[in-house]
């Protein structure tokens, strides 16, 4: 399977940039937070967007959209603030008793 790219126009996703994401590749970067796209394996027509934060080794699942759909449903989940930082508050939420790196921890 191919490496996924956000591409709307010229390789950019406008959309992020007017949201105050950064654009990398598949990754739209807002702070210490990265939301990434990545094909889902089970549907190949769907997208799924995962949510992680500097310092960690996890992700969590955010959305989920068609291809088709991808510029109009990252502007309604993240072009929107209060969404945007559910997301967030929703990651800190699931990892507020976690160690920021319980693998480097662990191991020394």
């Amino acid at each position: 399977m191919k490496p996924l790219k956000i591409t709307m126009d010229q390789g950019k996703c406008h959309v992020l940039e007017s949201c105050g994401l950064q654009q990398d590749g598949n990754h739209a970067i807002y702070g210490d937070y990265v939301f990434t796209v990545e094909p889902n394996v089970f549907a190949l027509d769907r997208l799924t967007v995962w949510i992680s934060k500097r310092g960690y080794f996890r992700a969590f699942y955010c959305f989920g959209m068609a291809r088709s759909a991808l510029e109009s449903e990252l502007m309604y989940q993240l072009g929107d603030k209060n969404r945007l930082e559910s997301y967030i508050r929703m990651f800190d939420s699931l990892t507020e008793n976690s160690p920021s790196k319980p693998l480097a921890l662990a191991m020394g």
